[in-house]
């Protein structure tokens, strides 16, 4: 069992960059909460964030910084060891907090393996809510801030790779997925209730397939895609719609108001967020009676298993993104708290349209990549040997889920 770590009034005056007598005082005051172990306070990393994020506690952290900052720049900031002594800033941009705070965790954690009792590293983090902005605020020694530094190249390769796997795909998406059939958007509409006045956002929009379904009854649709090719193109296809609104930002962080949203749709979108965080994103954004659409297209082709073994030899690691057969998308949200329908979509695609299908998906190899002639070779394979009058018969099931965002998992 893994045991909480806790911190000492030490731990948190280097955290802050306070002294222990005001950490005191925000004790008395109730500003900061702990616990007594042993007769010495002790804190959680919990207690610890909702002081950083008081807003007295700020301007006392701010001011605390302007000083500390202007010592290290005069050379009078000698109470660190160590021959060389870094100081580095990050400015981190998010609409939400949690993301600040969840960052601000792994920091605190970095420097309590280099503190250990000696002044060999200090840290500071506050949130400018005005700015919407993260700070983190970094003094010690060389392999410090290395250790920290790697903690944001891993931050910005998480975030990014939402974006990255779609590159270049764009043309091919657009181009080879298959359209939402009609009884879907008439389900929706007829059945599920969503009427003109409501607002829509499609979160991972993509090329804006699914947003111009919406679009084309007059709701006011939010698309949400942080890709920028695939942005791109949905901008060239629906910017002359007079509700459409594109948000070049990643589901965890939209930046849409808050309670302004009717339907949040996703659209083969879901596996790739990180759902601690876009579960809170989504519901702050939703209003009280909101709902939550999550869709799967997934193929029940005749050569299924032949694209399966071909994906298995040339295509890249990320093979989750790839289409699979029978694939189980129940635990999005909790058992029995959703509703289900299924729609069938039959359909004929040349060898152009087939091939641009196959090279939308994250997971197969791009031009540059040293399998992607194969994986060319191999497709051609296939649709030769299953065409009927130079035609691929096609048919996808798309599985609609709908829930509150509470019962999301």
């Amino acid at each position: 069992m893994n045991l909480e770590q806790l911190y000492t009034v030490d731990d948190v005056a280097r955290f802050t960059n306070l002294t222990t007598r005001t950490i005191r005082n925000y004790l008395k005051e109730g500003t900061l909460k702990g616990k007594k172990i042993g007769g010495q306070w002790r804190f959680t990393m919990l207690n610890i964030t909702e002081l950083l994020n008081d807003s007295n506690a700020k301007i006392d952290m701010s001011n605390a910084n302007e000083q500390y900052l202007m010592d290290f720049v005069n050379g009078v900031n000698t109470d660190i060891s160590g021959e060389i002594q870094i100081c580095t800033i990050a400015d981190y941009y998010c609409h939400v907090t949690e993301l600040a705070s969840q960052l601000s965790q792994s920091f605190s954690e970095v420097i309590s393996a280099y503190a250990d009792g000696s002044n060999l590293a200090k840290y500071n983090y506050y949130y400018n809510e005005h700015e919407q902005k993260a700070r983190y605020i970094f003094f010690g020694t060389p392999d410090y801030i290395i250790s920290t530094m790697r903690i944001l190249q891993d931050v910005w390769e998480q975030l990014n790779v939402n974006q990255e796997c779609f590159s270049d795909k764009a043309e091919n998406y657009e181009k080879g997925r298959p359209e939402y059939p009609p009884e879907f958007i008439a389900y929706l509409y007829n059945d599920l209730g969503i009427s003109k006045s409501d607002v829509i956002a499609d979160i991972g929009s993509r090329t804006g397939k699914m947003s111009k379904l919406f679009l084309e009854k007059g709701n006011r649709v939010f698309c949400v895609e942080p890709n920028r090719d695939m942005r791109n193109l949905s901008n060239d296809r629906l910017n002359h719609y007079k509700h459409y609104v594109s948000v070049p930002k990643p589901a965890e962080d939209t930046g849409i108001k808050s309670n302004s949203i009717d339907y949040i749709v996703c659209g083969n979108t879901y596996d790739y967020f990180d759902r601690h965080l876009a579960k809170p994103e989504f519901k702050r954004i939703l209003k009280k009676d909101g709902k939550v659409i999550v869709t799967y297209y997934g193929p029940d082709l005749e050569y299924s298993s032949e694209l399966a073994e071909l994906n298995s030899k040339y295509a890249l690691k990320n093979t989750s993104a790839l289409p699979q057969k029978n694939r189980d998308f129940s635990d999005i949200f909790r058992k029995d708290r959703f509703v289900e329908k299924i729609f069938e979509h039959t359909f004929f695609e040349s060898y152009d349209d087939f091939i641009a299908g196959c090279m939308s998906f994250s997971g197969a190899p791009k031009p540059k990549d040293e399998n992607y002639n194969l994986y060319c070779d191999g497709l051609k394979n296939i649709f030769d040997n299953f065409k009927t009058n130079d035609k691929l018969k096609c048919t996808f099931r798309l599985r609609c889920l709908i829930g509150s965002v509470d019962d999301l998992n």
